[in-house]
């Protein structure tokens, strides 16, 4: 028990992480707590990777997006059954229950506009459905 109480110890000071470095001694690298450092040019390279990340995330979003308007309704309502069956079952994670929304209203655009094309082209039949 005495060696569990000196390695906590030993954890809670800032410059342990320091001393364990690979380049223990280089004041340009003393690293702090929580993986903060000294150095300016990490700053400048932390805030780029953050510029990266939430650009990343729009690209990522947008895809999603353009996903669920090129889907068709059959595919998109077999996804929904899914994951109303996951939440039934109580398996299914948040980001899936927040979907729903998006599917139904992907669902819903996709419906309105099969809806308007059948108007304006004059009962063109609509596409067969996939086969699986």
């Amino acid at each position: 028990t005495a060696r569990v109480a000196v390695g906590v110890a030993r954890s809670r000071f800032p410059w342990s992480a320091w001393l364990r470095s690979s380049h223990a001694g280089c004041l340009g690298c003393l690293v702090l707590t929580m993986g903060k450092t000294l150095a300016p040019g990490d700053a400048h390279r932390r805030e780029q990777r953050k510029k990266e990340v939430a650009k990343n995330k729009l690209k990522r979003k947008t895809q999603r997006d353009e996903a669920l308007e090129t889907a068709s309704v059959e595919s998109l309502e077999a996804e929904l059954r899914k994951i109303e069956d996951a939440k039934r079952l109580g398996v299914a994670s948040n980001e899936k229950v927040q979907r729903v929304k998006a599917l139904e209203d992907a669902i819903a655009r996709q419906r309105e506009q099969r809806k308007s094309e059948a108007a304006a082209g004059g009962g063109a039949p609509p596409p067969p459905p996939p086969s699986p």
